[in-house]
């Protein structure tokens, strides 16, 4: 669990580097904000996503559910976010 923690931290750590970098000479306020956003937004999208496609699966208890549900929507957020936010 710690290696997918770290993982999981330096997707966000290179998510947030170049999508700072992509935007350019814009204000700092306005980059933080955008930033934000974008990286909410898509890990909405992903929990949707997520919520939509998990409906067939079989747990054995709520818990382990509710567990890999978190770890595989923070880090696919975070490769989505890769994918576009950049650019």
């Amino acid at each position: 669990m710690p290696f997918i923690i770290i993982i999981t931290i330096a997707i966000y750590i290179i998510l947030i580097t170049w999508s700072w970098k992509s935007l350019g000479n814009i204000e700092r306020t306005k980059k933080i904000i955008t930033i934000a956003i974008g990286i909410i937004a898509i890990y909405l999208i992903t929990w949707f996503v997520f919520n939509i496609s998990k409906q067939g699966i079989v747990y054995e208890n709520e818990q382990i559910a509710s567990s890999i549900g978190k770890v595989i929507i923070s880090i696919f957020a975070g490769v989505n976010g890769l994918i576009i936010m950049p650019f």
